[in-house]
């Protein structure tokens, strides 16, 4: 921890940080691999909830991907009344070979998120959702229908309260390790043919 007092000395504490970071080497070969998460808003974007699932990934060298966000869902529920504009519902296109209508929830934005991930060339999606939440559950049913049409890998984790993070993390493992692999044997399929680009 570095201990600076004063504005000159924050400045200059950012300046030297700044400088450090650009002396680091990049490697501009580097393809980390993407992954969308998708599900139930609150388990996808508490920390706590989803056991720092971005933090886990991101040090596995994975690139991570929320279609939920608070300020999405702040201006899609809050503000759209105030201000003349509104989330991009572009997930409900995208959703509605498979699920056609909002059930309630966010199974269409679960259904459509993982359609438009699939069609940019992700390497897999992971689902969250908390035990119990139908919408979640109607959205994991056909989840299996997407992933085979768009050939992505789709992992599917349900929280609760008696969820250990051993097992959570043996199964995000396992997941990364699949995707490295599928990368590896050239299986990554840039999903555009069905996409309509």
């Amino acid at each position: 921890m570095v201990d600076v007092k004063g504005s000159q000395e924050i400045l200059k504490l950012v300046e030297n940080t700044k400088n450090q970071l650009l002396k680091l080497e990049i490697d501009k070969d580097f393809m980390p691999l993407k992954v969308g998460i998708v599900g139930e808003i609150y388990t996808t974007i508490d920390s706590y909830t989803s056991f720092n699932i971005d933090s886990i990934l991101g040090n596995m060298g994975v690139e991570v991907y929320r279609a939920n966000t608070i300020s999405g869902w702040i201006i899609e529920h809050i503000l759209k009344a105030v201000v003349p504009f509104t989330k991009d519902k572009g997930y409900a296109e995208a959703a509605k070979p498979y699920l056609g209508t909002m059930i309630g929830g966010h199974a269409q934005e679960t259904i459509g998120n993982t359609v438009i991930y699939a069609q940019n060339g992700f390497d897999g999606i992971i689902q969250i959702y908390p035990l119990t939440c139908m919408p979640e559950i109607v959205a994991e049913s056909i989840l299996p229908a997407v992933e085979r049409d768009y050939n992505i890998p789709i992992l599917t984790l349900i929280i609760d309260e008696m969820t250990g993070e051993a097992g959570y993390m043996t199964r995000i493992e396992a997941f990364v390790d699949l995707l490295n692999k599928r990368r590896e044997r050239g299986e990554v399929v840039k999903n555009l043919a069905l996409s309509g680009n």
